[in-house]
């Protein structure tokens, strides 16, 4: 039972790694400001590709549950910085 609630916590986890972007752009719109559509596109892809890489970095076949774990929370946190930094220089250079 164990391993049935560790897989379907990494299922959702894992799903859940385009959520920081949307979110970020939607409270950006909620705001006032304008969204950056490419900029967010971008972010999801830097974020899969962040996933992948922590993943393979940290031992891809390895069977400690929380490597398991770290990848998407790594990848939401610079995916949400890389969008936030650069929606802020966007923001001053159109404005």
């Amino acid at each position: 039972m164990t391993a049935i609630i560790q897989l379907l916590s990494l299922m959702f986890l894992y799903s859940l790694i385009w959520f920081v972007p949307v979110t970020i752009n939607y409270n950006r719109r909620k705001a006032g400001r304008s969204a950056y559509w490419s900029l967010f596109l971008s972010t999801l892809v830097l974020e899969i590709a962040v996933v992948i890489a922590v993943y393979y970095a940290l031992g891809g076949g390895s069977q400690n549950i929380f490597l398991a774990y770290l990848p998407p929370l790594v990848a939401s946190v610079l995916a949400g910085l890389f969008y936030i930094y650069l929606a802020k220089f966007l923001d001053k250079k159109y404005r």
